[in-house]
């Protein structure tokens, strides 16, 4: 009867199986189904991918003593997975209490049960991506064997209590449990609130959209194809662009015969030595017949590199375009291709609406707080960030390149200057005085400052001032797509750090620092841009040494030296930090903390002093209401923040409408824009003044990208200078004022025959009545001069229309050559930036109404 019973359960089994079988047959994917879960590196496709910096972490084992880095050029840094998370040592726990389980059974173990559990176990200790399936099968072999075992052994009183003790826990467990998986804890960081949405890459969304609506308007050729870098990039054009084929995916088990072309392609653009593509990479472009690259990869250090790559071999590759932080390259030599290439031009002064800027600034940033995993996400993959990364490699590569041409520019004028010169005095003949001159000739400076500079450096330095060491609509557009990452993203610390690199590129190295000298409100205005970008960058995240090395050395330049102290002491802090973690950047942490050392003992011997000269000259005056003198003594000498912090610890009443904008002052130069936007209000005009209220409110708006509200404020103050008083309360235009003077004059003339005394007030009294025309003239050029520096926060914004209004209603003022030197217009110093910016708008195709 028993072994009827059995074979009948055995029939059933059989039959059950290939019922199964013969479904898993009739599936679309045949016999693919029975292929492994996870991979295992054991094909052809995936051991060619493993030799790739992105396949290394394809096959990893949990208790490995390394993760992949994901650093340019692969490498392997980190902790064990299986210990570097909750859940990896869950899964220890699971481990060991599995194995635990069976040896309590002893010999009543169930064979079944060992030989699955040891399977998966195995399977699991190899290849970390089957952790899930062997958690899926051992929790409930687990459970079975423990009550199995249970079941045998002996019941004492001490068992029933802790029975009752773990059931009346494990609920509690249950709890404590679900709300670390909230906020990921039980995974590794970035901790963040889970979610049941699917959230695609925008990156790869727009690049995805735009390809397709590049074959919508413009079919490619159907006998090329694209290259995509990444298997990540062909999953989004299956499903946003159809009609884009990608060139391998993460189904590695069908390209076996690809596979190890594609990863030699992409170790031809990801060359360690920072050149261009290796030689190798034509033939197997042609083999493939590939005529563009979509460059991607979930690195973006790898990203940068390729596209760094194919910028420096310009003619064979164009840039065609830039969709978050993914490029389109074209290929020069193939057939000519319908998509244009990127013109930097077009997107700077022609931008679509969602292209700009926000006009009005995003929410104040918070900083990292102890419940924001619980609430606040975090923006792994910000495709306005990684746009504007993209845009400041565009402008820096461009920038070396037009050095080595500016210097060969300079040079080759300067000597033939000096070849052409007269001879002098030398005695020692002409080859050798030419020698001498040709010797003198300065080279362009490495730091365009000019203070404290030879003459012939100082002009140097001045001539390349006057030159674009890169396209500057390259930062316009890095500038509006940092913003717009803030918008979305006001935590984003990355976002701000580009955004400040853009800042400080546009003061620095573009002709934005010959401009500064004719409009210094645009120099404060891009100091204070910068500084405040930078200052939130480190305040989000403290370990970002790039923005504390632009922070010490603006600040440095701007003699706030304790200041700049704070952030070199905070570069050393990060560098011992990175040795401690003994990573792969422990070794360029170790060079950089020598240098660092020296550099933190240099700036505080220099703040050393500064204290020691304010120690002395403060001596007696340490009463309150002295505090206005300590707080310009100790600016003075180098310690803004010290001042700062002496009047934010006083009350205003103390020191006044003098120690208000001095507080004002400096809250400005250590980069706090935002808390003086969000803390002025109209009453504060009465103290501050019409016209340092208004400037201040606009320089502290266009800092925190609130492009409107600094529009409003200059324009307010516009209108203040548009208009004068002529006698009482009654004001006319200012060119209305200047009419009436000018009548004045001429109704003034004495009579030519009152005798030498008519004719001395002939010469006298009209000029005496056209005098004051002098102050409505300045009035004319200072709303001139705003209108420029709208002008320019327009097109900084993306709003190009109302900044050609803003540079035309300025060139109003001086009407032209024959206007100004007829006297009917009056010059201005921003003249030469109107109409500069004039000019490449009409270049650009700007339309005027």
């Amino acid at each position: 009867a028993e072994r009827a019973a059995y074979s009948g359960e055995f029939r059933s089994l059989a039959l059950l199986a290939l019922a199964g079988l013969a479904a898993c047959f009739l599936t679309p994917f045949h016999y693919h189904t029975f292929a492994w879960p996870v991979p295992l590196g054991l094909s052809h496709a995936e051991q060619a991918w493993m030799r790739d910096p992105l396949g290394q972490g394809l096959v990893v084992s949990p208790f490995a003593p390394t993760l992949p880095s994901p650093r340019v050029g692969g490498g392997l840094g980190g902790g064990a997975p299986a210990f570097a998370s909750a859940g990896g040592w869950a899964y220890c726990l699971l481990l060991a209490a599995g194995a635990a389980s069976f040896v309590l059974r002893g010999k009543a173990l169930h064979p079944g049960r060992l030989l699955v559990w040891l399977a998966l176990a195995g399977l699991s200790a190899y290849q970390a991506r089957a952790v899930p399936f062997f958690a899926a099968a051992a929790g409930p072999i687990l459970a079975l064997n423990l009550q199995e075992w249970s079941r045998s052994a002996v019941v004492t009183e001490r068992r029933r209590r802790l029975a009752a003790a773990m059931r009346a826990v494990g609920p509690l467990a249950g709890l404590v449990l679900l709300v670390a998986a909230w906020p990921g804890w039980l995974q590794p960081t970035p901790y963040q609130p889970r979610s049941w949405a699917v959230e695609p890459d925008e990156t790869l969304v727009r690049l995805a959209r735009r390809i397709d609506q590049q074959h919508a308007d413009h079919p490619l050729r159907s006998d090329r194809c694209a290259l995509t870098f990444s298997p990540e990039v062909a999953h989004y054009l299956a499903w946003f662009c159809p009609s884009e084929k990608g060139f391998l995916d993460s189904r590695l088990s069908l390209f076996d015969q690809t596979a190890d072309d594609f990863v030699q392609m992409r170790r031809c653009l990801l060359r360690p030595d920072g050149s261009g593509p290796d030689g190798r990479l034509g033939p197997l472009l042609d083999a493939h017949r590939i005529d563009r690259i979509l460059l991607y990869d979930p690195d973006a250090g790898r990203t940068h590199q390729a596209f760094r790559c194919l910028l420096l071999d310009g003619e064979e590759w164009e840039l065609l375009d830039i969709q978050g932080g993914a490029a389109v390259f074209g290929r020069r030599s193939g057939a000519a291709s319908p998509w244009k290439a990127l013109d930097l031009r077009q997107g700077a002064y022609h931008p679509d609406g969602d292209r700009q800027a926000p006009q009005t600034a995003p929410p104040m940033p918070q900083p990292p707080g102890l419940f924001d995993a619980f609430r606040r996400p975090h923006n792994e993959h910000s495709a306005d960030r990684g746009e504007a990364a993209l845009y400041l490699v565009v402008f820096d590569m461009a920038a070396e390149q037009r050095r080595q041409e500016m210097a060969t520019q300079w040079l080759l004028a300067q000597a033939a200057g000096l070849v052409g010169s007269p001879p002098g005095s030398e005695p020692a003949g002409t080859a050798s005085a030419l020698a001498v001159r040709l010797h003198l000739t300065p080279f362009l400076p490495e730091s365009l400052g000019v203070g404290g500079q030879p003459a012939a450096e100082a002009f140097a330095a001045g001539f390349a001032a006057a030159q674009d060491r890169g396209p500057p609509e390259a930062l316009l557009l890095a500038v509006r797509a940092a913003r717009r990452a803030l918008a979305a993203y006001p935590d984003d610390a990355g976002a701000f750090l580009l955004l400040g690199e853009a800042y400080v590129r546009l003061a620095s190295q573009t002709r934005e620092q010959r401009w500064q000298a004719a409009l210094p409100s645009l120099a404060s205005a891009r100091r204070s841009q910068a500084l405040t970008a930078l200052e939130q960058a480190v305040a989000l995240r403290p370990d970002l040494d790039r923005a504390h090395t632009l922070l010490a050395q603006l600040y440095y330049q701007d003699n706030q030296l304790d200041r700049a102290l704070d952030h070199l002491r905070a570069r050393l802090r990060i560098a011992e930090q990175e040795i401690a973690a003994r990573g792969p950047e422990a070794a360029s942490a170790a060079d950089r903390r020598v240098a660092l050392a020296a550099d933190v003992d240099t700036m505080d011997s220099l703040v050393e002093q500064a204290e020691k000269i304010y120690e002395a000259n403060t001596v007696g005056k340490t009463e309150p209401s002295k505090v206005l003198d300590r707080a310009s003594l100790a600016a003075r000498h180098g310690l803004s923040r010290k001042a700062l912090d002496m009047l934010l610890e006083s009350h205003p009443a103390i020191f006044g409408k003098s120690g208000l904008q001095l507080q004002l002052e400096l809250m400005m130069k250590g980069g706090r824009a935002c808390d003086v936007h969000a803390w002025l209000e109209p009453q504060h005009e009465d103290v501050l003044g019409f016209r340092r209220y208004h400037l201040l409110q606009a320089e502290a708006a266009a800092a925190s990208g609130d492009y409107a509200a600094a529009d409003a404020e200059l324009n307010t103050l516009s209108e203040q200078l548009r208009q004068v008083g002529i006698s009482g309360d009654k004001f006319v235009p200012v060119r209305s004022a200047i009419a009436f003077r000018v009548g004045d004059a001429a109704l003034a003339r004495s009579a030519l025959d009152g005798g030498p005394a008519g004719l001395v007030g002939v010469a006298f009294f009209p000029c005496e009545a056209l005098r004051p025309l002098g102050a409505p003239a300045d009035l004319l050029r200072q709303e001139a001069d705003i209108r420029v520096l709208r002008g320019l926060l327009a097109v900084e914004s993306g709003a190009v229309g109302a900044a050609d209004e803003q540079f035309q209603a300025a060139l109003e003022v001086w009407g032209g050559d024959r206007q100004a030197a007829a006297g009917a217009g009056l010059d201005f110093a921003s003249r030469p930036i109107a109409q500069q910016m004039i000019r490449l708008l009409e270049e650009s195709g700007v339309a005027r109404p």
